[in-house]
């Protein structure tokens, strides 16, 4: 399962992992970042429909910007979820019988329910090399204080950003790129992480260690 932004980076993380390979069963979107495409209901979740506006074709649906985009032009279903706490969520994300969880700038906080269901857990890419520059924005924070730039791919636990590390690399950036070519840059070797711990998950050589103590939080 991928759960990501509807638009933005995540997109570039998705086909990625598609180019890659990676057996990805489907999407999975905050419904709050897609209001304009949910019917007025108080279920829980929905599946979205591949949707542009009247009159053009879904042409270049694919491109690195959407997420959405991404996803239905690989075959993928796109899951929109209100409430990850709610039983029917849960059994429908069960119900995707996914072995595993991936996370690229997902905004919302998933509770202890959701984690625990697929059977690997969740693994989240983090642009910083963790335990410093925990928080929603590492990269802002890493290039305000022109630290050592990098990536990590971590388990998730109910914590912010502290569980295990499944893998790790630094990635100098140069001087005077911007933030939004920065985030690309680190969010790609971070994908390609996460391939190779995908790999290794299959082959049942996955590594996983604690996060050292100490690190840093930094908020919006």
């Amino acid at each position: 399962l991928f759960f990501g932004l509807p638009a933005g980076i995540s997109a570039a993380a998705l086909e990625k992992l598609l180019a890659s390979g990676v057996d990805v069963v489907a999407l999975v979107v905050g419904a709050r970042s897609v209001p304009h495409l949910l019917p007025v209901s108080s279920d829980p979740w929905a599946w979205l429909s591949p949707h542009v506006p009247d009159g053009l074709s879904l042409i270049d649906v694919g491109g690195t910007a959407d997420t959405l985009g991404v996803a239905w032009a690989a075959g993928l279903p796109v899951m929109a979820v209100r409430n990850f706490n709610h039983l029917e969520t849960l059994a429908a994300l069960a119900g995707l019988a996914a072995d595993v969880a991936v996370v690229s700038c997902f905004t919302e906080r998933l509770p202890a329910a959701v984690l625990s269901v697929p059977k690997y857990g969740f693994l989240n890419i983090h642009p910083s090399l963790l335990p410093a520059y925990r928080g929603p924005v590492p990269v802002f924070r890493q290039l305000r204080d022109g630290a050592e730039t990098g990536v990590t791919v971590h388990y998730m636990d109910e914590g912010l950003d502290t569980g295990d590390i499944a893998a790790q690399t630094a990635v100098p950036l140069p001087d005077g790129i911007s933030q939004a070519e920065a985030e690309r840059r680190l969010m790609l070797a971070g994908a390609d992480l996460l391939r190779d711990v995908l790999a290794d998950l299959a082959r049942g050589t996955a590594r996983r260690w604690p996060q050292p103590p100490g690190g840093s939080y930094h908020s919006y």
